[in-house]
């Protein structure tokens, strides 16, 4: 059985150009006071450091692709196994996508943990995990590892350019 099995059915992400700050979005509420369509329960690790004031003023088009691990791998395995770092990484706008899609039922929530590659502002990669219990996503952020390794049941969730 291989490692990491790819779905038929990727997420599409329509461009857009506006400016995204993180903060907007990853809050517990939203700049305004309302609950966010995403409940986050925690941010943990240092997603506020890395990523709180971050701006992404572009997403492009594509596709977001969700692979479940079938055994075992480290954070090294699935980038080699899914082609490479330019496969792999994705933006804040797509790990809170994937989120949303997952809330709204179109994904499993139950007992899994969704794996996204993000840059930090200097180019090195963190792994997001994600994981919803009871009321909300439990977010953490973890430095590449050369040894640690995701149990089987994880979803890692990678971009997909519109002509694949």
């Amino acid at each position: 059985m291989p490692i990491i099995t790819i779905l038929p059915k990727p997420v599409r992400v329509s461009s857009d150009r506006t400016a995204w700050t993180v903060r907007n979005y990853f809050g517990r509420k939203s700049s305004i006071g309302t609950p966010l369509p995403v409940p986050i329960s925690s941010l943990r690790g240092r997603f506020e450091k890395l990523f709180f004031d971050r701006v992404e003023a572009l997403s492009p088009e594509g596709l977001l692709q969700p692979h479940p691990l079938n055994q075992a791998a480290t954070e090294e395995e699935i980038i080699e196994i899914l082609g490479g770092r330019m496969k792999v990484v994705v933006t804040l706008r797509d790990v809170y996508s994937s989120l949303r899609v997952a809330e709204r039922g179109a994904m499993d929530l139950v007992s899994k943990r969704y794996l996204f590659f993000v840059e930090n502002d200097d180019d090195s990669l963190s792994l997001i995990d994600a994981f919803f219990f009871r009321t909300g996503w439990n977010i953490d952020v973890n430095p590449i590892s050369h040894s640690r390794k995701w149990g089987a049941g994880c979803i890692v969730v990678s971009r997909v350019s519109p002509e694949l």
